[in-house]
C-alpha cells in the first residue's frame, strides 16, 4: 500500500508538471499573430533576396495606409456637417402657445388696460399664430452653432441642400425682430403679445450629429483602397530586384492579401494549431534537454515554474511592446535572459533557456530573421561576458559587450539586406542603446527572484561569507578551534573548485558552515579542546553518538537561522556514510567478542552529489588528517592527499560524484600545495 501510495504521488507531481507546460503552450499561442505567417521578409531600398515571385492569381494594388489615410483626412476636411430641419418644434410650441395665450387672457379682468384685445381676442391669437409659423418655416438656428460653421447640409423633409449659417437668424435676433415687427402690427394692445411670443422661440434647425456620421461613412466607405491589380501569372518582383517604390507597393499588396484570405475563424484555427504543434515539440525539445543533463530542475516545482514564467513572460512581453504603435521588440532586453539563468544555474542552460525564448519570440514578433538572428548572437555574448553579481566592474563590462554584439550583429545583417542609413535606423539604434540599458535590471532582478524562487546566487553568498554572521560569531567564540579549521578548509575547497571551474564561492560560503553542528557540544570535538578530553568518560558508542550528531545538529542549526538549501546540503553531506574509525576500532578493540555493530559508528549521509559537495568532503578530511602529521615533508603530504583521496573512492563516497578522475586529479595537485602551504614545508638545508 504504501509503494502505491508513493507511485500514485509521483504520478499526480508529474501530471500538474505537464500540465503547467501545456498551459504555457496554450497562453503563448494565443498571442501568436492570427494571421497565416507571411513567408518573405522585404524592405524598401533593399534587395529581393528569395527565387522569383508570381502572381498565382489576380491581386488588388493596393493604396498605403499613409495614402488612405490623407485621401480620408481630405473627405473629413471638406466635409459639411448636416442639420436637421425639425417640423415638430413648431407644431408643438404653437399648441402650447395657444394654451397660454388663453390662459392668460383669462386672468386679465374687467379693469383690464387692454380694452382692444379683450374686444377682438381671435385677432391677437391669429397674428401670432402666423408670426411664429413665418419664423419657424424660415428657421431658427442656435447661435454657437452658427459660429462653428459657416457652410452646412439642410435637411427639410426628405431633401437636403446646402445653405449658409448667415440665412438663419438665431434666437436673440428673432426676439428682436419680434419686438419690431410688434410695433408696425397695428395692432393697439401689442404691448400684450410682447414679452408673450417671444417665449416660444426655439432653434428648430439643429446640428445632427447621426446624419453626419452617416454621410461622413458613406463618402469614407468610397475611397478605393487599390488603384490597379497585379494580373495573375506576371512577376511581383525577381531574385535580386532592387525594391523601389514600385516593387515595394506590390510586395506590400501581396502581403496583405495573403494575410486577408486567412482572416476567416477556420484559417486561425488553423494558424493557432499550427502554432501549438511548433510550441509543443518545442517544450519536448526542452523537457528531454533538463531530463538528460540537468533533472534536478524537473524534481523541484519551484525551478520549473522559474522556466515557464520566464519563457510565457518574454512571450506576453513581446506581444505587448509590438501591439504599441511606434514600438518595437528590440526594445525588448532578452539578453537578461542568460545574464540571470547563469548566475542561479549554468552556462549551457543559460544558453538553451535563451535560445527557446527567442525562437518564441520570433513567433510572435513581425521584426523577422533580422531580428532572430540579432538575439542569439547577443544572447550567446551575455553569456560568454560572464556577468558577475559580486562585481560591478563586471557587470558593467557585459553591458558594454552586450551593446557592441547589438551594434555589429544589426550593422552586419543590415549590410546583408541593402542597409540605406536614414530616420528608421537611427530609431533602431536608439533601441538598441535602450535595449542595453535595461540589461541593467538583471542586477536587482537576481535578489528579488531568489527570495521569491528561494534560489542562492552570490548575492547571499557573498553575505553569508561575512564572519559577522551569528553562527560564525558564536564559532569564534565558543569554537574557535572549528571555526579555524573552517576557514583552512574553505580556502582549500574554493581553490580546487576554482582549478576545475566549479563554483568557488559556493563550496567555500559550505565550508565556514559545514561544522557548525559542533557549535551545540563544542569541546567535544579535539579541535576545541584546551586539556581534559571529555571522551575519557564515554564509552565509544556514546563518543561516536556524539561526533556523528554534530552533523544533524547542524542542519538544524541552519534550519533555525534560515540558511541556504545548498549549504545545507554541505552540511548533511560533508561526511558522507564514512565511519567513526577511531572509535569503531575503540569498539572493536574493547569488546568481548570482537564485534561491534558498525551502524551505530556510520554517518547518515547522504553521499555528495555535487562537485561542490565532493570536493568540500575531500578538502574536510584532508585538513583535519593533515594535522596529525608532524614537520611533514612534501612526500609526507602527497602520500597523504593520495591515501585520503583513494580511501574516499575505495569506500564508495565518490558514487554519487559527477567528478571526473581528470578533475579529481586537478583536486589532488591543488590540496596538495595548498597543504604544503599551510603546513610550512621547505627544503631542509645543511647543518
Amino acid at each position: 500500500m504504501q509503494l502505491k501510495g508513493k507511485f500514485s504521488q509521483i504520478k499526480w507531481s508529474d501530471l500538474f508538471k505537464f500540465s503547467l507546460i501545456l498551459i504555457s503552450i496554450f497562453i503563448i499561442a494565443l498571442l501568436c499573430p492570427r494571421q497565416r505567417v507571411f513567408d518573405f521578409q522585404f524592405a524598401q531600398d533593399q534587395y529581393w533576396q528569395y527565387d522569383d515571385l508570381i502572381a498565382q492569381q489576380d491581386i488588388p494594388l493596393l493604396k498605403f495606409e499613409e495614402e488612405l489615410q490623407e485621401e480620408r483626412q481630405a473627405i473629413k476636411e471638406r466635409f459639411l456637417p448636416y442639420f436637421l430641419f425639425d417640423k415638430s418644434v413648431k407644431d408643438s410650441l404653437i399648441t402650447i402657445f395657444k394654451s397660454e395665450f388663453e390662459l392668460r387672457l383669462t386672468e386679465l379682468g374687467d379693469g383690464a388696460p387692454f380694452k382692444d384685445l379683450l374686444r377682438n381676442p381671435k385677432a391677437y391669437e391669429s397674428y401670432s399664430i402666423e408670426l411664429l409659423d413665418r419664423i419657424y418655416n424660415t428657421g431658427i438656428i442656435e447661435d454657437s452653432i452658427r459660429e462653428d460653421h459657416t457652410v452646412f447640409n439642410l435637411v427639410k423633409d426628405i431633401t437636403s441642400s446646402q445653405r449658409l449659417a448667415k440665412e438663419f437668424y438665431d434666437i436673440e435676433q428673432y426676439k428682436e425682430l419680434i419686438r419690431d415687427t410688434l410695433k408696425y402690427s397695428g395692432l393697439e394692445d401689442s404691448e400684450f403679445l410682447l414679452p408673450l411670443i417671444p417665449m416660444f422661440i426655439k432653434a428648430n434647425v439643429r446640428y445632427s450629429d447621426d446624419l453626419t456620421q452617416q454621410y461622413l461613412q458613406a463618402e469614407l466607405s468610397e475611397v478605393l483602397e487599390a488603384n490597379g491589380v497585379i494580373k495573375q501569372g506576371t512577376p511581383i518582383v525577381n531574385s535580386g530586384d532592387y525594391i523601389g517604390p514600385s516593387s515595394y507597393r506590390k510586395l506590400y499588396s501581396f502581403k496583405q492579401y495573403q494575410e486577408d484570405i486567412s482572416s476567416d475563424s477556420m484559417s486561425y484555427w488553423m494558424v493557432f494549431s499550427g502554432y501549438f504543434l511548433l510550441l509543443l515539440l518545442l517544450m519536448t525539445i526542452f523537457w528531454l534537454y533538463l531530463l538528460n543533463t540537468m533533472p534536478e530542475i524537473l524534481k523541484e516545482l519551484r525551478h520549473l515554474l522559474f522556466m515557464l514564467l520566464l519563457i510565457v513572460g518574454y512571450s506576453y512581453l513581446t506581444f505587448a511592446v509590438e501591439s504599441i504603435d511606434g514600438l518595437s521588440a528590440y526594445l525588448i532586453p532578452f539578453a537578461i535572459v542568460p545574464m540571470v539563468v547563469r548566475i542561479f544555474y549554468s552556462d549551457r542552460l543559460a544558453l538553451f533557456v535563451h535560445l527557446i525564448i527567442v525562437i518564441v519570440a520570433s513567433l510572435i514578433s513581425k521584426e523577422g530573421y533580422q531580428f532572430t538572428i540579432i538575439q542569439l548572437m547577443v544572447g550567446i555574448s551575455a553569456i560568454l561576458s560572464k556577468p558577475n553579481a559580486r562585481n560591478w566592474n563586471a557587470f558593467f563590462k557585459s553591458i558594454l559587450w552586450i551593446f557592441i554584439s547589438y551594434i555589429f550583429a544589426f550593422f552586419g545583417t543590415s549590410l546583408l539586406q541593402g542597409m540605406v542609413f536614414d530616420a528608421v535606423y537611427f530609431q533602431f539604434l536608439i533601441w538598441l542603446a535602450l535595449n542595453a540599458l535595461l540589461c541593467l535590471l538583471a542586477f536587482p532582478l537576481i535578489p528579488l527572484l531568489e527570495r521569491i524562487f528561494g534560489f542562492t546566487s552570490d548575492f547571499t553568498l557573498v553575505e553569508l561569507s561575512d564572519l559577522n554572521h551569528p553562527l560564525l560569531k558564536d564559532m569564534a567564540e565558543h569554537a574557535s578551534g572549528t571555526l579555524q579549521h573552517s576557514l583552512q578548509v574553505s580556502n582549500l575547497a574554493e581553490a580546487a573548485a576554482e582549478r576545475i571551474k566549479a563554483n568557488g564561492l559556493l563550496v567555500k560560503v559550505g565550508a565556514l558552515f559545514h561544522d557548525i553542528g559542533k557549535l551545540e557540544e563544542p569541546l567535544m570535538f579535539i579541535e576545541n579542546q584546551k586539556s581534559e578530553n571529555p571522551h575519557d568518560k564515554l564509552s565509544s558508542i556514546e563518543s561516536a553518538k556524539v561526533i556523528i550528531s554534530h552533523v544533524t545538529n547542524g542542519v538544524e542549526l541552519a534550519l533555525k537561522h534560515k540558511l541556504p538549501s545548498p549549504l545545507i546540503e554541505f552540511i548533511r553531506t560533508h561526511h558522507g556514510t564514512t565511519r567513526t574509525e577511531y572509535f569503531y576500532k575503540t569498539a572493536l578493540q574493547q569488546s568481548k567478542d570482537g564485534e561491534v555493530e558498525e551502524s551505530d559508528f556510520i554517518y547518515p549521509g547522504p553521499l555528495p552529489y555535487t562537485k561542490e559537495q565532493s570536493i568540500l568532503m575531500l578538502a574536510d578530511s584532508l585538513e583535519a588528517a593533515s594535522k596529525s602529521l608532524k614537520s611533514p615533508t612534501a612526500a609526507d603530504i602527497d602520500t597523504l592527499v593520495d591515501k585520503i583521496v583513494d580511501s574516499k573512492i575505495a569506500g564508495g563516497q565518490l558514487n554519487e560524484s559527477p567528478l571526473s578522475f581528470q578533475e579529481l586529479d586537478l583536486c589532488k595537485t591543488v590540496f596538495k600545495l595548498r597543504l604544503k602551504s599551510i603546513n610550512h614545508v621547505r627544503l631542509k638545508y645543511p647543518e
